[in-house]
């Protein structure tokens, strides 16, 4: 069943590390806490309901770009802004952007 969570509410996810692009190496499981908005508004969306349909579908590939948490939960940058599908072009994006950063 899904939780029954408000827009402000959290679900954790696991994942396995495929490849670390930039950055600390992670454990090859990490488990990612998932929110449902963009952290710009404290109030709650009074129409939104969870569903699993917001998660990444389960074997997708994903970049992300995440900051570790207390208790070795990761968050990923800004909720969905730190979540890019891992397709070739999107892969040939972060890599371009990364070797100009060094």
């Amino acid at each position: 069943a899904a939780p029954d969570l408000d827009s402000l509410g959290r679900v954790n996810a696991t994942y396995k590390q495929v490849q670390v692009l930039k950055g600390k190496d992670v454990p090859a499981k990490l488990k990612v806490s998932f929110g449902f908005n963009d952290q710009s508004a404290c109030v709650p969306e009074t129409a939104w309901k969870f569903s699993e349909a917001l998660m990444p579908a389960k074997g997708s590939r994903w970049i992300l770009f995440l900051t570790p948490m207390d208790g070795g939960l990761y968050f990923p940058y800004r909720v969905t802004f730190g979540r890019w599908e891992a397709t070739p072009e999107n892969l040939a994006t972060v890599r371009e952007l990364l070797s100009r950063a060094k």
